[in-house]
């Protein structure tokens, strides 16, 4: 008896389709398996991650805010105290407001102003170690403008913790509106939190400490 051509058309059809699918299965295991070495170089995180180096000690956090707000009173209110304005040639900022008590640099705070950003720096210092940083920055740029506020946590002189927040500002904002958002750990490396403290602190450092030894 002669077969039907359509009934035999569509058997060969589902054989190739069923052909198909089984070869594609075999491919995709095949590219989990084994991806491709670009695409594993991207996926691989770059420096140290957060989950390797933030430490966050509530107890030390506490007592750096509160070494924090004593150092505060001393620049603010403690009349024993001394703040000068020193100002630099040559230096990535023009100025820096110096703080020492009873000979000894407890805070440094600079600002830095270009067309595209404004950058604010408090550096806390105790006994010769920084032990607190706060940084704060405003993009000024409309394609990009945004406020960011870190405090970075110190322990013998390590970066050990730090907190940010971040907000994405309207043309009706100001930098200020950031102070409504919640502070958050840091989630990026560390040398990421780390390249916000060198690309000022070690020459403002380096060069406010000259000021001192000359006694000006």
């Amino acid at each position: 008896m002669l077969r039907n051509p359509y009934v035999f058309s569509l058997s060969l059809l589902n054989t190739w389709k069923i052909l198909f699918v089984f070869l594609l299965s075999i491919s995709m295991y095949s590219c989990q398996q084994n991806p491709a070495p670009e695409t594993a170089r991207q996926t691989e995180p770059e420096g140290t991650p957060a989950s390797v180096w933030l430490k966050k000690d509530t107890l030390k956090i506490q007592l750096t805010d509160s070494l924090v707000g004593v150092t505060k009173e001393r620049v603010y209110k403690d009349r024993t105290a001394k703040t000068v304005t020193y100002y630099f040639d040559n230096a990535p900022v023009d100025s820096a407001d110096v703080s020492t008590y009873n000979g000894e640099l407890i805070n440094v705070s600079y600002r830095y102003f270009d067309p595209a950003q404004e950058v604010w720096n408090d550096i806390f210092i105790r006994q010769g170690e920084v032990f607190f940083v706060r940084h704060r920055e405003w993009n000024k740029r409309p394609e990009a403008h945004s406020a960011r506020e870190i405090f970075f946590y110190f322990q013998g002189g390590q970066l050990e913790y730090a907190k940010e927040r971040y907000k994405v500002l309207g043309p009706e904002n100001i930098p200020a509106d950031l102070l409504w958002e919640p502070m958050l750990d840091y989630s990026r490396t560390l040398e990421s939190a780390q390249s916000y403290l060198d690309r000022f602190w070690p020459t403002m450092r380096t060069l406010v400490e000259q000021k001192l030894a000359s006694g000006e």
